[in-house]
């Protein structure tokens, strides 16, 4: 396929040093080249209803929000490490904090949460 020809995708997010784009499509996770939109590696994960994505800014961790209103954190070899329950509806989009230690996330149950990363409590 011609480069950055994935057809949709759920979710995408630059990768913390801007050298790949993480784009997911379905259940798989692709990292593409940010200059030649090649496809460096591809990984299927199980997690269904991804709706958006965030790296943090060390890029040791990705999170992705949910359809049914969790977030998903994985680490950068796409484990999942945690996983938060945080809307009644479906994630709409995620944002760390410049330090990493935060996440914001908004839903489609139209409120808005920021967390500690690391302790998980709310803002």
């Amino acid at each position: 396929s011609l480069p950055g020809q994935l057809g949709y995708v759920d979710a995408l997010a630059y990768a913390a040093n801007g050298s790949r784009i993480l784009c997911v499509r379905g259940t798989r996770i692709y990292e593409l080249d940010s200059e030649t939109l090649q496809v460096q590696k591809e990984t299927g994960v199980d997690i269904d209803d991804i709706r958006c994505m965030a790296v943090s800014v060390d890029g040791r961790r990705i999170a992705l929000g949910l359809g049914d209103g969790s977030i998903v954190f994985l680490n950068d070899a796409y484990s999942e490490i945690e996983r938060w329950r945080m809307h009644t509806d479906g994630v709409r989009a995620l944002a760390f904090s410049s330090d990493g230690l935060r996440i914001a996330s908004s839903g489609w149950d139209d409120k808005v949460f920021v967390r500690d990363v690391l302790s998980g409590h709310v803002i």
